[in-house]
């Protein structure tokens, strides 16, 4: 399977799984969600409707914590502001969203084309 394969992949499987998504309550996602206006299900809502492979940073790595399950990085433009999103897969194919918060750094999308 190809880089973009896989990506797209991935993509397909978190969306298949919508009802077993869940979020980090960490601050700073927290206050993210404040600052761009949006509660938790609008911010999964538009992660949702609005993610592709196109959207890829990096991944997958292994936590760095030891917990199983692959971690991703995607980013994507959220109320006019692009936020970084890392998740991971974990066992029973649960999504969690680890951040989704603005980006604090420039993100380097290798499947975009601008």
């Amino acid at each position: 399977m190809g880089r973009t394969d896989q990506v797209k992949a991935v993509v397909a499987l978190i969306k298949a799984h919508r009802n077993k998504w869940r979020i980090s309550h960490r601050g700073k996602n927290l206050v993210a969600m404040a600052a761009l206006g949006i509660d938790l299900d609008q911010i999964l809502n538009e992660i949702y409707c609005g993610i592709t492979w196109q959207d890829y940073v990096s991944g997958p790595e292994a936590d760095r914590n030891g917990i199983p399950g692959p971690i991703w990085v995607f980013g994507m433009v959220i109320e006019e502001v692009e936020c970084y999103l890392k998740f991971q897969i974990k066992r029973g194919n649960i999504i969690f969203w680890i951040s989704t918060h603005p980006a604090e750094y420039p993100l380097h999308y290798p499947f975009k084309s601008y």
